[in-house]
This record gives C-alpha cells, sequence and structure tokens, in this order.
C-alpha cells in the first residue's frame, strides 16, 4: 500500500468546488466531499452535491501497486441492484502505479 493512508488523514473534508453530475443531462454544481478509511487500504469518500437530495460513494481499494475505483450513487445505494429502478452503470476503474514519481 506503500505511502497512501498517510496522505488522507482518518477523516477530511474537501471544500466545496464545481462539478458534473453524471446523469442524462450532466449540469455544473457545487459539491463537498468527506473521505474517511473504512479498513487498512480501503478508503471511502461521500460526494454531496449541493442542491440535490443526492450523492455519490467512492470507494477506493489500494493493494501493493494496484487501485480499484467503484462508483454507486445514492439511488442504487438506497434501492439496491435488484430494483433496476436506476442502477449506477459508471465502470469500476482499475489502475497500477507506473513508477517512482
Amino acid at each position: 500500500m506503500g505511502n497512501v493512508r498517510g496522505v488522507i488523514n482518518t477523516v477530511d473534508f474537501f471544500p466545496a468546488a464545481y462539478v458534473y453530475i453524471p446523469g442524462i443531462n450532466p449540469k455544473p454544481t457545487r459539491m463537498a466531499a468527506a473521505a474517511a478509511w473504512a479498513s487498512d487500504g480501503t478508503l471511502k469518500m461521500k460526494w454531496h452535491y449541493f442542491e440535490t437530495p443526492h450523492h455519490d460513494t467512492v470507494t477506493c481499494r489500494f493493494d501493493n501497486d494496484r487501485v480499484e475505483v467503484n462508483f454507486v450513487n445514492s439511488v442504487t445505494e438506497l434501492l439496491g441492484t435488484s430494483s433496476g429502478m436506476y442502477n449506477d452503470t459508471r465502470p469500476v476503474l482499475r489502475g497500477r502505479l507506473s513508477g517512482e514519481g
């Protein structure tokens, strides 16, 4: 896992910034985020979008030189994937450390 955990403390709050909400009609909106270590090597973030009731949960799993990033929107989190109402279709992102910086 290297030095990743040292970069973000137990809980950090990030200031509001403009981002694009994923969906049918993406538009810029302000958001705020909070992050905490769920376990050794697993960082969970909540991205809360201003002026909406929605949020994203972003989970980053670190394993040696690899990282996996998973996104789940608040509707999928609430209803589960079995409902079929609005399943989050964003792919799991996988990466690997390319070398020393």
